[in-house]
């Protein structure tokens, strides 16, 4: 990842983190459980976890309730570009690039083993006016019912809206779209084939979290609940990818991880285990380089300022293609400290 983090270091740094996300969910779940389920109580005759889990579940299942049919899929996902564009430029957090060629489609066949859910395909560093592809992999109408419904249920209306955030706009569509214009060529090209994951996975997890602080959806607190559980699938990332290539963890604690800890649905949790088992050092990356942005931004806001400004910021950032984010803390605030 190209980072001085040890796996130590993010390890108890996720975990703390873990526990930290938890209470914020029971603060943001409570008044919604209380409105959503009023016969149920506060559930006081439970403690700690055990009450943790009852609630903050029971209304998780209750905004999962809200998602589309099978057959409705992409074209719902299409219709959330039109108001995350509206959004981006309002609160003009990035500069979305001049090329408009963003394209929503059926992931191709076969590329759905590994993009289960969804996936970005960017232009050729060298063919920049190419299509950016956006992949949507359709629920097979062979797909038992069951199955279809738990899958519809964890990426309901309010994950959707992150998914496209984080694949889309302004996630790794509008990254690629600034990454292709960099200058000269051989630049531009040494970078795509070298991309710095925890650059390239970082941002998309860290632009979600701007977005949210933003207000977007008007600070819905049910969007604002499944982004912490998305945080938690960061986390519990990479504690899994940790865990069980240095520390011997087990399958079933990676599942009692995923599913008791992090609210994970067994098809999802069972999934993610797979794809720990088959890759390393990439589930992490997700957190490490989230952390790193966030610090980052936290530094160049210090030292712009009243002069600092998102736009300013990412623009900045994203025309320096996907480098190492300690190398990119380098060329920014080197800059900044000269305005």
């Amino acid at each position: 990842m190209e980072t001085p983090v040890s796996p130590e270091q993010t390890l108890a740094s996720a975990e703390s983190e873990m526990r930290e996300v938890r209470l914020d969910m029971l603060r943001l779940a409570e008044p919604m459980h209380k409105e959503m389920y009023p016969e149920h109580g506060d559930h006081a005759d439970l403690k700690g976890e055990a009450r943790e889990n009852r609630i903050i579940g029971e209304v998780l299942s209750r905004i999962s309730d809200e998602h589309v049919k099978p057959a409705e899929l992409q074209s719902h996902i299409e219709g959330d570009l039109a108001g995350i564009i509206e959004f981006i430029r309002e609160k003009k957090i990035v500069d979305l690039g001049p090329r408009n060629n963003l394209m929503v489609i059926p992931t191709p066949g076969f590329m759905r083993g590994t993009y289960s859910v969804a996936g970005f395909h960017a232009p050729p560093p060298l063919e920049p006016g190419a299509e950016a592809q956006y992949w949507v992999t359709p629920i097979d109408a062979d797909t038992p019912p069951q199955k279809a419904e738990s899958k519809l249920r964890e990426y309901n209306n309010y994950t959707l809206k992150w998914l496209t955030i984080h694949e889309a706009l302004p996630g790794h569509y509008v990254q690629f779209e600034h990454a292709n214009d960099v200058q000269p060529e051989s630049r531009r090209l040494l970078r795509s084939l070298l991309g710095n994951g925890a650059y390239v996975e970082g941002w998309a997890e860290y632009i979600a979290q701007i977005m949210m602080d933003e207000g977007y959806l008007n600070y819905d607190p049910k969007f604002r609940l499944v982004m912490r559980k998305i945080r938690l699938r960061v986390l519990s990332n990479s504690i899994l990818d940790i865990r069980l290539h240095t520390l011997n963890m087990t399958d079933e604690q990676a599942m009692e991880l995923m599913t008791k800890h992090a609210f994970q649905t067994e098809a999802e949790a069972e999934g993610k285990l797979q794809r720990a088992k088959l890759s390393s050092v990439q589930l992490v990356t997700y957190y490490v380089g989230l952390h790193d942005w966030l610090a980052l931004r936290k530094d160049y806001k210090a030292q712009m300022g009243a002069g600092f400004t998102n736009a300013e910021f990412h623009d900045r950032a994203l025309n320096e293609g996907p480098l190492p984010v300690m190398l990119l803390r380098g060329i920014l605030l080197t800059k900044a400290g000269k305005n």
